[in-house]
């Protein structure tokens, strides 16, 4: 082998190691591209798994409470329900009329019944429990110009009792008191009972006002 061939050998070698090189290096800048995509790939993954698991803790912790609350909701009602007081009716005269009323069911439930009136107007109203006994609630002189207010007040015991009713009046000049009361061993209080108010003279105004509560047994 001449020079010259001796040449162009290690030139082709030259030019061999240099493309390997060249090779080589081209592989490694795509391994590290390929290992840096990964890297961010992992790395985005891993934040889309923080990011579901926090949303899940939030999602927890919501129902968690609204089942707290639910709870505490739910207890608060039952023992609203139990031994307490309850709304057994309202009723207001849109216009004048001889008596209003509310019809309380299964009257037997309840250990006492409370109400409350507003009335303006006749000089004699009085007060009936079913059909089982009436009391005065109003007997005036006054007429028209007269607003009253009062209270009844029902006690059962069993098959007795008692009825008590209590008024506050003024005539425009005058305030003055007035109460009644009963006591009936067989009160014939059961099932379904009309409370009601009515006059004897002339008609209740509109405006009159009646309400009841009842404690259940």
């Amino acid at each position: 082998m001449n020079k010259t061939e001796k040449y162009q050998l290690n030139q082709w070698e030259l030019t061999d190691r240099i493309q390997m090189e060249d090779f080589n290096s081209d592989n490694a800048k795509i391994d590290a591209a390929l290992a840096e995509q990964a890297a961010a790939l992992d790395t985005k993954a891993s934040k889309a798994e923080l990011a579901a698991e926090q949303t899940a803790r939030i999602n927890a912790d919501k129902a968690e409470k609204a089942a707290r609350e639910a709870a505490v909701a739910a207890q608060l009602s039952t023992l609203r329900s139990e031994n307490m007081w309850v709304k057994l009716g309202e009723v207001t005269l849109t216009q004048a009329g001889p008596q209003m009323s509310i019809t309380v069911a299964n009257v037997e439930r309840y250990a006492r019944i409370w109400g409350q009136y507003t009335l303006h107007g006749p000089k004699v109203v009085s007060c009936s429990l079913g059909t089982v006994f009436s009391l005065d609630l109003l007997e005036l002189d006054a007429y028209n110009s007269t607003l009253s207010i009062g209270t009844m007040d029902i006690i059962c015991c069993g098959s007795t009792a008692y009825f008590c009713t209590e008024s506050h009046t003024n005539d425009g000049q005058h305030t003055w008191g007035h109460s009644d009361s009963s006591l009936r061993a067989n009160s014939g209080l059961s099932g379904s009972t009309e409370f009601k108010v009515f006059t004897e003279d002339a008609d209740l105004a509109a405006g009159a006002y009646m309400v009841l509560y009842g404690l259940k047994k």
